[in-house]
Parts: C-alpha cells; sequence; structure tokens
C-alpha cells in the first residue's frame, strides 16, 4: 500500500512540476537550497549530505554552509562577520525555486538574540520554505507554578532547569514559530519535525497549515543510497578474543550519551563481551587549559577502577581491620584496593568516524548500545543509522527513541535511563535472540517524498497524504 501510494504521489507531482519545465526536450529541475552546517564534524551536516543524495535525482541541490566559527562567536567584530555570511546567504535565495532549512538553533548563533535575528533573514523572503527542526524547543510545557514548586522543595536544580525552559521559550522557541506562522500567509511555509507529538503540539498551538512528520533516514538498500563500505580496524585485543560480541556506543563523549551507563554494564558482562566507543569530544567542548576533559577522565576512571594511589587511598579505610595480609609490592596493594577491575582490555576508544564510516562501523557490532539521557531531542543520527542497516539496538526509554519506535514498532529493545543492570540483562537476552527481520515502514524513499511534498503538495492533500504514510488510509 505505501509503495504504491509513493508511486502515485510520485506521479502526481513530477508530472505536473516537470510539465513546466521542459524546454527543447530537456527536462531542468527546480533549484533547491539547502541551508545547514555540512563540513563540520556533526550530526547535521551527516544528515543534510544524506538528504542531498536523497533529492538530488529530483533537483537541482545547492547547500550554503553555516560557518560555526563565524556564526558561534560571542567577539563582536566576528559576530558581525556572521552576520555577514547570512546577507550573502539571502541575497542568493530569489535564484533558487524552494529553500530548506536544516534547523538546529544554535547553529545559528551563541544568543538568543543572534539566532533569532539570522533566523527571520532567511525566511523574509517570498520563495517555498520547508524548516526541518531537529530540535524542538519547549512548548506549552513547565511555567511559573512549577517554578514555585521547585522553591518549595528546595529543588535547586529542578529551578534552574525550569527558569532556563521558560527563558528560551519566551526569547526563541516562541518567536521562531510565530514567525513562521505570520509568513504563512504570505508565502508557501512547511515545516518537519521528527516526531508526531511534537508535529502534532505544534500545529495545534500555533495554528501551522502544513506539517509533515517523518524519523531521521540516511540509507536505502539499493543503488547510490546503500550505506558506503569503508574499512574499520578492529584493535588487537578484540582479533585475539576468541568468540567475541561487540558492542557498539556512537556519538560524542558527554555526559547526556550514558557511557558511563554501558561501561558498569560491561562489568556485569561475560569476559567475551567487548565495548567500541565511535566518538569524540565534541569541538565545543576542546577549551583551553584542560590536560583531560572531566567527563573523558571520569570515564577512564571508570574504565580502570582508578588504580591511581589517591583512589587506593580513599579506599584504604574499607579494608583497614578485614584483610591481614603482608604485601612488599605497593602496586599490588593499590591493585587490591581497587578492586582488581581493570577493563581497558574490553573497552575500545576508536575516535571520532567520518559520515562515510559510520555505517561500517555499526556493521561491525553485534548490538549497538545508545544509553542516552532524556536531554530533550527530538531524534538521533545513530539509532536512524543503525535502524537503516538492520543493527541490533538496545536503547534508553527516553522520550525521543520512544517517538522513534513508534515509526519502526518492535525493531528497539529499550531499558530505564541509567539502570545498567537492567542493561546487561538486555545485552544478554538481545545477543542469543535472531534478529527480529522486521520490516521496515519509514525508508529513504518516504523520507524524499515527504521532503517533495513539502515543496509542491497543495495543503488540502497534506491530511490525507500523511494518514496513508502512518498506514491509517480510510
Amino acid at each position: 500500500m505505501v509503495n504504491l501510494l509513493f508511486v502515485a504521489l510520485e506521479f502526481k507531482l513530477c508530472s505536473q512540476a516537470k510539465a513546466d519545465k521542459i524546454k527543447d526536450g530537456v527536462i531542468f529541475l527546480q533549484k533547491l537550497a539547502i541551508i545547514s552546517t555540512y563540513d563540520d564534524l556533526c550530526g547535521i551536516a551527516g544528515y543534510t549530505k544524506a538528504l542531498v543524495r536523497q533529492l538530488q535525482q529530483d533537483y537541482d541541490v545547492t547547500v550554503f554552509d553555516l560557518d560555526q566559527y563565524l556564526l558561534r562567536s560571542t567577539i563582536r567584530s566576528i559576530r558581525r562577520l556572521g552576520d555577514e555570511l547570512i546577507a550573502e546567504i539571502v541575497s542568493k535565495l530569489p535564484a533558487f525555486d524552494v529553500v530548506n532549512i536544516q534547523l538546529e538553533h544554535g547553529t545559528l548563533g551563541a544568543t538568543p538574540a543572534d539566532i533569532f535575528r539570522r533566523f527571520e533573514s532567511l525566511v523574509r523572503h517570498g520563495k517555498p520554505l520547508t524548516v526541518t527542526f531537529h530540535t524542538v524547543l519547549p512548548v506549552g510545557g513547565r511555567g511559573a507554578r512549577d517554578l514555585a514548586r521547585a522553591v518549595r522543595h528546595l529543588d535547586r536544580r529542578g529551578f534552574f532547569e525550569i527558569l532556563h525552559e521558560m527563558r528560551v521559550g519566551r526569547e526563541l522557541g516562541h518567536p521562531v514559530m510565530r514567525s513562521l506562522a505570520r509568513r504563512q500567509k504570505r508565502a508557501k511555509t512547511s515545516v518537519i519535525f521528527h516526531t508526531r507529538r511534537d508535529a502534532r503540539s505544534h500545529k495545534l498551538i500555533y495554528g501551522l497549515d502544513r506539517v509533515f512528520d517523518h524519523p531521521l533516514a540516511f540509507y536505502g538498500s539499493t543503488g547510490k543510497l546503500m550505506p558506503p563500505r569503508t574499512r574499520v580496524n578492529l584493535p588487537a585485543a578484540l582479533k585475539a578474543e576468541v568468540r567475541p560480541v561487540v558492542l557498539g556506543i556512537f556519538g560524542f563523549i558527554s555526559p547526556y550519551k550514558g557511557i558511563h551507563t554501558a561501561i558498569q554494564a560491561l562489568r556485569r558482562l561475560p569476559g567475551n563481551y567487548h565495548l567500541m566507543v565511535f566518538g569524540g569530544l565534541h569541538p565545543n567542548d576542546i577549551r583551553k587549559g584542560y590536560s583531560v576533559h572531566p567527563y573523558l577522565e571520569k570515564v577512564m576512571d571508570l574504565v580502570t577502577d582508578d588504580f591511581g594511589a589517591m583512589a587506593a587511598s580513599k579506599k584504604k579505610g574499607v579494608f583497614e581491620g578485614q584483610v591481614n595480609l603482608h604485601i612488599d609490592s605497593s602496586a599490588t596493594l593499590q591493585r587490591l584496593m581497587s578492586g582488581m577491575c581493570d577493563i581497558s582490555q574490553r573497552v575500545h576508544f576508536m575516535g571520532a568516524v567520518r559520515d562515510d564510516e559510520f555505517a561500517s562501523a555499526i556493521q561491525l557490532c553485534d548490538i549497538v548500545v545508545l544509553p542516552y539521557e532524556e536531554v530533550g531531542q527530538s531524534s538521533s543520527g545513530p539509532l536512524a543509522i543503525a535502524n537503516d542497516v538492520g543493527a541490533r539496538i538496545v536503547c534508553a526509554r527516553n522520550k525521543a527513541f520512544l517517538q522513534y519506535e513508534r515509526y519502526n514498532p518492535g525493531r528497539l529493545n529499550f531499558f530505564d535511563i541509567g539502570n545498567y543492570l537492567e542493561l546487561a540483562q538486555r545485552i544478554i537476552s538481545v545477543a542469543e535472540s535472531p534478529p527480529p527481520g522486521l520490516p521496515q515502514s519509514y525508508t529513504v524513499e518516504t523520507n524524499r517524498a515527504v521532503y517533495k511534498a513539502s515543496f509542491e503538495m497543495p495543503s488540502d492533500s497534506i491530511e490525507p497524504f500523511i494518514r496513508k504514510l502512518a498506514g491509517k488510509d480510510d
């Protein structure tokens, strides 16, 4: 049913669009401008590259790269250069037929004022516009009552989280959405969200007319949309293992990625289980004056259980009066005091991977582990790529992953955020079971169709299109 739908959609949209683009027997594709990060090592850039591959058969695609050095600087002279970059992009948009903005708010600036001002400049033209939201800022969430409740309960962390949400919503979230609501009255304006929840809530709250939803999709199973095959070398310790079970964790090394949860789970798995960490520090976390990033140091200590003298002295009190041994070697004593729990031969830091290496790295793993904490994100590139290539996935039960599972039911295996005992149990269960082999309902082809519909489809046809896509055609 879905395949027939998109054959029909392809014919309906293309026959109408291409009828006006044939001259002397030659078909001229509409010109599409995509505004996004592109050259940086980040998830948005990786998705944009995948999207270009999907759409270049239908459009003449040009990507305008958002230079993060210029746009995220707080130095006045460099901020001015960032404004000039945006002005240059705006000056070129009249030459295009349709425009798409891959919106991660922080890629447009370091302050809400800079971000909104630049966003307003990019949407001021009259061309058909589609904005893809990679992060959805809080809408209709916590407010003054919640703030007062946090004060009554002496919840300092909760107080500042709510205060931040209210400020971001007031200074950035609401202004951006209201700007799009105003724009749709004068020009074709579409939005794409990565969850049905976000699509529905924003359509109701802001009265948006052209609202689509589709999960991230990177790779297909045939032709040019297949994932590239690149060589990723395995660690020597892993090659020496007789029957290794390889776990992979992906993305920048930061606290919300839950790497510490994966390591705690690995300690409770058999010795033939290995964890490969594909990723490095985010460029914004590389700071002057740090010999090692605090979170990375915490992760390394967890792997080695910190055999240092300082850690051993802290644990000395636990052993006093319980152990009566004479040990001449201080090194041996330190290992005893720290529990002899060094698992550095089973944890392998593979470094940051390029976009063209990501899929190959995932395919090296028996199980992809995504123990991400809840931080309000609406999508995950590693999850989408792992699903595209048919990997077995164990992931935390956060809101983004629960929403993704609604598009591809039965393909994810959940555990509660931070529960490393449940994670270890779930990994063993998945490792001992065959892959489910379930069909994938949302693919690069349906993603391509959604983008084409956002540019070309009449507004009164969108609701039936969305219902058919969700399998609710009645």
